[in-house]
């Protein structure tokens, strides 16, 4: 069985000059709302739609190349495009100029899907590595054969088929990390963890984790699928880099690989997870522009979750004389400028959000109180998780000062599957849904990129933490003591 190999494709950016483009079309989960087009430079641009969802916008300056559409996801558009997206039955219909590719990218990415959802579910955890790779090489073939019917350009043809080379190096890896696995048993393994919160029995966690490892690797067969995941794969290909998030994806992960094999030692020092991978990808990245993207990306999360000072300045001192991307620069500058505004004794920004009965709280009404926010989503694991704990603590606390408050990110569109999740699994506190999800004014304000995402507020409405402890978490009842104690 031959393993995967890169397709050696020359990746050539079209050298087309930017035109207009105009992108019309119907998807009525977005009503009086907007949709955003952007790119990898930080590029965007807004597209309005009206009551029906309906939108008509000619866009300037648009160059050959991959970009993504909220509520639709990549899109290629070139020069010249009227591309006309539309959405029935939660299939999305492409029609006009630049229908071609974008139908197929569809296409392509729907087979893909398929896989990943087996993958997800676990149902090819106990499928043997010959056939494992009888079935890439099939769904590689397959891709190809699709891409291969139509007349397309030789830069969609290539990013294509390196989209589909890095996609099955991922699903490799996949298959590598769940090889063996017991579904039912690690379903087992995840309730035990979060039921021990922050008070691991290590006995119990190791029993467990065996247990649901029902076959292993050998070290030869592992040898055999990182060499298949590795081969061929390259740091440096700009033209695959913007146009396949598989490709990207593949990067993050060999940077994670290096974090535990290469940089072992900082990993188990004190510098952050983000910071290693920075300097992993400075190190093994030559490419201006890629290296680039990984600088503004590791170093923005590591900002995001920085509360000290000291600190937040050291990462974006350090990014400024390392980029030469004026795009990512103004994005660091901004995210700075926030950490600057919103740290600890800042006055925290205001907020103005319905709870489930459309009864609209902001921040300041709760003056007087401490104010302990979550911020989650009902699409969230990890979130759901600590709402058990949540419980707990608010029930603990119930005859003290001190405000419960959970901030959905769930688009608008999802509401009433929020106001269901909030009723039928009788959540306490305040239940609030955010304006605009991620993008609402006081998410953005805390530079919130992840979720769950845990804000303390003194009953003055200023900042104890941006970033406060979990529920789960044994410390934040110390934390909570602490200041109701100061207060009396």
């Amino acid at each position: 069985m031959k393993p995967v190999i890169f397709i050696s494709a020359v990746l050539s950016c079209s050298a087309l000059q930017a035109q207009d483009v105009t992108l019309a079309g119907s998807l009525p989960s977005v009503k009086n709302g907007k949709l955003e087009l952007s790119n990898l430079d930080e590029q965007k641009w807004s597209i309005t739609t009206d009551a029906t969802g309906n939108f008509n916008e000619t866009i300037k300056g648009i160059e050959a190349g991959y970009y993504t559409l909220s509520d639709v996801g990549t899109v290629y558009l070139s020069p010249g495009y009227s591309l006309n997206i539309t959405k029935k039955n939660d299939q999305l219909v492409m029609q006009g100029n630049g229908s071609k590719e974008n139908n197929l990218i569809q296409q392509l990415n729907a087979s893909s899907q398929k896989i990943s959802e087996k993958l997800n579910k676990g149902e090819m955890n106990f499928v043997k590595i010959p056939d494992f790779q009888k079935q890439m090489e099939a769904f590689r073939k397959s891709q190809y054969a699709l891409l291969n019917k139509q007349k397309l350009s030789e830069h969609f043809q290539a990013t294509r088929k390196a989209d589909i080379d890095y996609t099955i190096r991922n699903f490799y890896n996949e298959y590598g990390y769940k090889y063996g696995v017991d579904t039912k048993k690690q379903e087992n393994f995840y309730k035990l963890m979060e039921s021990m919160g922050t008070n691991f029995d290590h006995k119990k966690i190791d029993s467990a984790y065996k247990a649901m490892q029902t076959w292993k690797l050998t070290k030869e067969q592992r040898k055999q699928l990182d060499s298949i995941g590795d081969l061929g794969g390259s740091f440096n290909e700009e033209a695959a880099f913007k146009g396949s998030a598989a490709y990207r994806r593949w990067m993050d992960q060999q940077f994670t690989t290096l974090m535990y094999t290469k940089y072992s030692k900082e990993f188990s020092g004190r510098m952050s997870q983000e910071a290693i991978k920075q300097k992993a990808a400075a190190e093994a990245v030559s490419n201006t522009y890629i290296k680039n993207y990984w600088n503004y990306r590791f170093a923005s999360q590591a900002l995001k979750t920085s509360e000290d000072l000291k600190e937040a300045d050291s990462i974006f001192q350090a990014f400024k004389t390392t980029n030469s991307h004026p795009a990512y620069a103004a994005g660091m500058e901004k995210t700075y400028e926030r950490i600057k505004k919103f740290s600890k004794g800042a006055p925290a920004p205001e907020f103005e959000y319905q709870t489930v009965t459309g009864e609209k709280v902001t921040l300041s009404s709760l003056r007087g109180n401490f104010v302990y926010i979550d911020v989650w989503a009902t699409w969230c694991g990890p979130c759901k998780a600590e709402i058990p704990n949540l419980k707990k603590v608010e029930e603990h606390y119930r005859d003290k000062n001190i405000k419960f408050v959970s901030i959905s990110v769930d688009e608008l569109k999802d509401a009433q599957k929020w106001k269901d999740y909030v009723i039928n699994n009788e959540l306490k506190g305040v239940q609030l849904m955010s304006d605009n999800a991620f993008n609402s004014a006081f998410i953005q304000d805390f530079n919130i990129i992840s979720i769950p995402r845990f804000i303390l507020i003194d009953t003055e409405g200023k900042i104890v933490s941006a970033n406060a402890y979990r529920p789960s978490n044994k410390l934040l009842r110390t934390q909570l003591d602490q200041l109701l104690t100061a207060q009396n």
